[in-house]
């Protein structure tokens, strides 16, 4: 099932020591989350890195869920480290994206469509088995 979602920005915070911030736009391209992000010093915010892309495969994830009541997380827990391996500021195959509440319907409906697509792919999977 072939699905492109409304962009949702998020920031990435304490990277490097909390001398860096990751901010970005994550998006659902059929079975892809595309990250599109750029690094900045975490002081000024002068310092920028050049717009980097990454692609993870929905297979890749293990599950989302959407934290907080007035600071949100968005958590992706991939299958392996090395699924956010491109990523900065992730660790143990976690990636913490920090979403404005403003932006927390598009984070619920990101959530919701990538677990209904992990629960398709599981199906899937095991009507293969049979």
């Amino acid at each position: 099932m072939a699905y492109s979602s409304k962009s949702l920005p998020f920031e990435i915070k304490d990277v490097d020591y909390g001398l860096r911030k990751v901010e970005g736009l994550v998006n659902l391209q059929g079975n892809e989350l595309v990250f599109e992000f750029q690094t900045k010093d975490a002081l000024v915010g002068l310092v920028k890195s050049e717009v980097e892309e990454q692609h993870i495969d929905i297979g890749e994830l293990e599950g989302a869920e959407l934290k907080g009541w007035l600071r949100y997380k968005l958590i992706l827990r991939g299958s392996s480290l090395r699924v956010f391996e491109d990523l900065p500021g992730t660790e143990q195959g976690k990636c913490k994206l920090h979403i404005k509440r403003s932006d927390r319907e598009t984070a619920r409906n990101l959530v919701s469509r990538i677990n209904l697509l992990l629960s398709e792919d599981r199906i899937r999977r095991l009507d293969e088995m049979e």
